[in-house]
């Protein structure tokens, strides 16, 4: 849809006057111009940011082609959800650093009987460890892990006491995320992305809250969050679910843990082995070839085609 620079001006009055949130602006300005084209709710954002960094309401292109590499992945998900046929080199050029600046995060919990129970999903070790069959099943015991990844760089592990609950995450949100940022650039930090899946912990009004005061309507991606809602099943798309849990799981379970403590510290140091390279590559090219099947299957399943390329 070809809109008016008159057009786009009356888009920026309802954001502003809407205090940039995209889907109240996009309510008022189908109220006062009912006669008018609706447009996407993050037209409204993607006019005013253009306008901020370019002085215009469209960002002028340049005249160096760039490739989709690593560093320059794939554009903001608000401009796939707004036109899911553009060419990813055009989307590529919106924001080169977009993918660096993800912070994925997720949780899973750890068995002593060598599997791990996520989002109602089994896994198991790729070879028989043999000591499963030997496991008492009536005495079993876990840990919860939630661990996150940005760039190349792994945060946490960092274990949960029992269940997740919505009181122990803000708290974690609060208190925790802070200290096991340290380590990443202040640049890194002011231009983070949160990214959480839709578990029940994550959804309540008191941390959604919190999220909207500390990354602001842009900076963090869930299942409610104000401006891009994140597929609630995705795993597909999700690092830590396509990548990191298979591949810990694997590491972890090839000897038996006698105690929560031992499992935990063997969480630890196989965490600390991952090279920085292999995040890097799974939070950049295989997210980037995900996309690439996700555009192409219009959403729907395609894990089943990534083993045959």
């Amino acid at each position: 849809m070809i809109y008016s620079n008159k057009n786009k001006t009356e888009m920026l009055d309802c954001y502003v006057e809407m205090a940039k949130n995209t889907r109240a602006a996009a309510r008022l300005y189908k109220t006062r111009y009912p006669d008018r084209p609706s447009p996407e709710h993050t037209r409204f954002y993607i006019l005013y940011k253009n306008l901020q960094e370019y002085g215009s309401f469209t960002k002028p292109k340049s005249r160096v082609s760039k490739a989709i590499n690593v560093d320059n992945s794939f554009s903001v998900l608000a401009s796939l959800i707004e036109n899911p046929h553009t060419s990813l080199r055009t989307i590529a050029d919106e924001d080169s650093k977009f993918l660096t600046n993800i912070l994925w995060t997720d949780e899973a919990k750890f068995h002593n009987n060598g599997q791990v129970n996520h989002h109602n999903t089994h896994y198991w070790n790729d070879s028989n460890p043999h000591w499963i069959n030997e496991t008492n099943k009536q005495v079993r015991w876990g840990v919860n892990v939630l661990c996150g990844i940005i760039d190349n760089h792994l945060i946490g592990p960092y274990f949960f006491d029992e269940n997740l609950n919505d009181n122990k995450y803000l708290d974690f949100l609060k208190n925790d995320i802070p200290i096991l940022l340290e380590n990443i650039s202040l640049k890194q930090r002011l231009n983070l992305i949160w990214l959480q899946d839709g578990a029940p912990a994550h959804n309540t009004l008191a941390v959604r809250a919190y999220l909207n005061e500390v990354y602001g309507d842009h900076n963090w991606f869930g299942t409610y969050s104000p401006t891009i809602q994140w597929p609630p099943r995705s795993p597909d798309l999700s690092v830590l679910d396509f990548f990191f849990w298979g591949h810990l799981k694997n590491e972890v379970y090839k000897e038996k843990s006698n105690s929560v403590e031992e499992l935990k510290q063997k969480i630890k140091d196989c965490c600390s082995k991952i090279k920085s390279s292999v995040l890097k590559k799974s939070t950049s090219i295989e997210v980037l070839k995900r996309l690439h099947f996700c555009l192409a299957e219009y959403g729907k399943q395609f894990e089943h085609k990534l083993k045959y390329k």
